[in-house]
């Protein structure tokens, strides 16, 4: 029951990645969770690795064979970085920088800035994956914690962002995280920006969007002001 458990969890987050390829990290954490449960030594580790491997590889073949779509999926999955994304850290900082140059007169180096930075987080999103997995597999944080973690920093460092992605991390960290300073900072990000971010398929003028705003946040005040008058009568 066990093994069949494992593997069923192994091609479900395998599956996963062929929709999202960040959900392969997981992955890595299932392989710790193996590696500890194996002894918890590097050649476990090394065992387990091999196992999560060989698993993702048999069901992405198994997927794309069976479908008939091929592995054309692979090679279209920097697809997301053609998009120029405001929310992401490290877009925001290479156009910033882009613009910077242009202003001194260096010319436009907009897409060169754009490479470096995102490449940079890149990097840093990398880094705290290793850093997470390895502090999963000495036992210092809880695999789905370490996972929760690992996929909040990639965001952050995400060559493209939307408010959903911090779904990646939220999802994990609220088996892990439920505390009260936790969950009201995911309350508070959630009402955030399902005003601060609309459907795109509204298409609506700039000045009805200010009108939404302006009401929502006076609808939200009274509500506020006769929640404490009602709060001070009892």
């Amino acid at each position: 029951t066990r093994w069949f458990l494992t593997l069923t969890g192994l091609a479900l987050i395998t599956s996963a990645g062929m929709v999202k390829v960040t959900a392969l990290a997981a992955l890595g954490f299932a392989g710790v969770v193996l590696a500890r449960r194996w002894g918890g030594t590097a050649l476990d580790l090394l065992r387990a690795a091999a196992a999560c491997a060989l698993c993702a590889a048999v069901v992405a073949s198994a997927w794309s064979f069976g479908t008939g779509v091929g592995f054309g999926w692979i090679f279209a999955q920097g697809g997301a970085t053609e998009i120029t994304s405001w929310m992401s850290m490290t877009t925001l900082t290479g156009l910033a920088s882009a613009t910077l140059g242009s202003v001194l007169g260096l010319g436009d180096h907009t897409q060169t800035s754009l490479t470096i930075f995102r490449a940079l987080g890149a990097a840093f999103g990398m880094f705290w994956l290793l850093r997470m997995l390895l502090a999963a597999f000495r036992g210092r944080i809880h695999p789905v914690g370490g996972f929760g973690v690992a996929m909040f920093f990639l965001v952050i460092f995400f060559p493209v962002v939307h408010p959903w992605y911090l779904l990646w991390a939220i999802v994990p960290l609220a088996a892990w995280a439920n505390t009260r300073g936790f969950r009201l900072a995911v309350i508070g990000y959630s009402v955030a920006f399902s005003f601060f971010v609309l459907p795109r398929g509204l298409s609506l003028p700039p000045a009805t969007v200010g009108y939404m705003y302006v009401m929502a946040a006076g609808i939200f005040a009274l509500l506020l002001l006769g929640g404490r008058r009602a709060f001070r009568t009892d």
